[in-house]
């Protein structure tokens, strides 16, 4: 009842959408033309923070995909945005100076807060975030950004009577998976011939959180498997379909073994392929031991959910992003090998002997001027592209309308993450935080339209005055 008495206001604030962790704004003007921004959550605590920043003059957008907790996000959409409106104020203007050194400021500001807080909070050390940031000043494009967040830029072409869209990725992901950046990694490292390792698939630095099955861990799935099985017995529940994925500490499914054959043959043939159940196991790094297990099995509408868990147990959540990316704010434990060597942080995991720093700070700055064929960009953190392409996503937002275009988008992406397990989205959005990140990443997209020469937009805007849009910190769920 008390629920129902809020939607109202939720819908006309523009965070209400049918999923509870779930936020957007539809549309909002910026000086050039409008922009529409959205986030949904799949950790525990919202990893991700984005933030827009509006005057007559200039456009600032900023997505920060954090890792190993938010700390680090949040730390730079509360000091990279001031920067660089000092520094570019200082220097008469926005230019790739001022941006590295608004990115050099705002990473040597973390470090000190880890350094001043690691004798007491040492994991802060492995807290990071990937940062992208584009700015609109004077008809010109600068897109700056560390990590694998992505820039996507959709120019409208002519093909006779009829017009397209083209994407241009305008953005670098410095993300080991591309050949280029391996490249470029083991350049600077050329005394440490492991400095990339691909482990199981992914190309991760270092190897960090190298992970394997042995016989116990087998045995324990034989046992849970058995375990599931009473429980559906105990339930009554006589139709499933179960997918048991093995996830490596990554949260990446490596193999997928569809289980519906062996449960046929116990139920009698009776399993249908009509309710999706999903079954997550995750390994602890050091212990080979059974960590965490959760089933969730659907039928008829009624749910069941079986969970088993080592009580010496605390979950591991889902690891550092930065084994993946080679540039980053924060990972100080990868770029400050004093603090690996530092008992204190090696009672944390398996330590790193580390020669020299791994990972760095150095944005990779594109100016572009502006032209009338560019007509909307794509801020996305990579939870986004890991489930649509470039052209995807530009095809979405060309043919659709602007209004909660962003959201667009993110269910486009949650579509496709659900198709991933067989599930379909309405599925997914019944699932809480947390246990979430199993099936998603944070998501968070800003568009951003270029009404070129338009001066409806640009008089309405004038006439209001600058401020910031900002996604919240961690957004609200209230499961019906």
């Amino acid at each position: 009842m008390l629920r129902s008495c809020y939607r109202p206001l939720e819908r006309c604030l523009g965070l209400w959408s049918g999923d509870g962790l779930l936020w957007h704004k539809d549309l909002k003007p910026h000086a050039s033309g409008d922009f529409s921004i959205a986030v949904v959550q799949a950790n525990s605590t919202l990893e991700d923070q984005s933030q827009v920043f509006t005057s007559p003059s200039t456009t600032y957008v900023g997505v920060y995909d954090g890792h190993g907790g938010p700390e680090a996000s949040r730390f730079i959409s509360q000091h990279l945005f001031p920067y660089l409106h000092q520094f570019s104020s200082e220097h008469g203007g926005l230019s790739s100076e001022v941006i590295k050194k608004a990115f050099s400021a705002t990473e040597e500001d973390f470090v000190h807060l880890v350094k001043r807080s690691f004798p007491v909070r040492p994991k802060i050390a492995s807290v990071g975030s990937c940062c992208l940031v584009g700015m609109i000043s004077d008809g010109v494009l600068y897109v700056a950004n560390l990590g694998d967040s992505r820039a996507v830029l959709g120019c409208r072409v002519s093909v006779g009577q009829t017009s397209r869209v083209v994407a241009q990725r305008l953005s670098t992901d410095h993300n080991v998976a591309s050949e280029e950046v391996r490249k470029e990694v083991e350049a600077l490292h050329p005394d440490d011939a492991a400095i990339v390792v691909n482990c199981r698939g992914v190309w991760r630095i270092k190897g960090i959180i190298q992970l394997s099955l042995n016989n116990f861990a087998v045995l324990l799935f034989i046992k849970l498997c058995f375990a599931l099985y009473t429980g559906l017995l105990q339930a009554q529940i006589h139709t499933l379909h179960l997918i048991i994925n093995w996830i490596d500490a990554d949260l990446k499914p490596s193999t997928v073994k569809d289980l519906t054959g062996i449960f046929s043959c116990i139920a009698g043939g009776k399993c249908q392929r009509r309710f999706v159940g999903v079954l997550n196991l995750v390994f602890d790094i050091k212990d080979f031991v059974w960590h965490h297990v959760l089933g969730q099995i659907c039928s008829n509408g009624a749910k069941l959910f079986l969970i088993f868990q080592d009580a010496n147990a605390q979950s591991p959540g889902p690891p550092s992003h930065a084994a993946e990316v080679s540039r980053s704010i924060g990972d100080v434990y990868l770029k400050k090998p004093e603090l690996n060597r530092d008992p204190i942080f090696q009672q944390l995991g398996n330590p790193l002997y580390l020669r020299r720093p791994v990972l760095t700070a150095e944005p990779s700055i594109l100016k572009r001027k502006l032209k009338p064929e560019d007509i909307f960009l794509i801020f996305a953190s990579d939870g986004l592209w890991e489930h649509l392409s470039d052209e995807a996503a530009i095809e979405i937002v060309f043919k659709n309308p602007r209004s909660g275009i962003a959201k667009r988008l993110v269910g486009a992406a949650l579509q496709e993450a659900a198709k991933k397990r067989e599930m379909r989205y309405k599925d997914i959005k019944k699932i809480e935080k947390g246990v979430r990140r199993h099936f998603h990443d944070d998501i968070t997209v800003v568009v951003v339209y270029l009404d070129h020469q338009n001066s409806s937009t640009s008089g309405r805007f004038k006439r209001s005055a600058a401020g910031y849009t900002t996604a919240p910190v961690d957004i609200f769920s209230n499961p019906d």
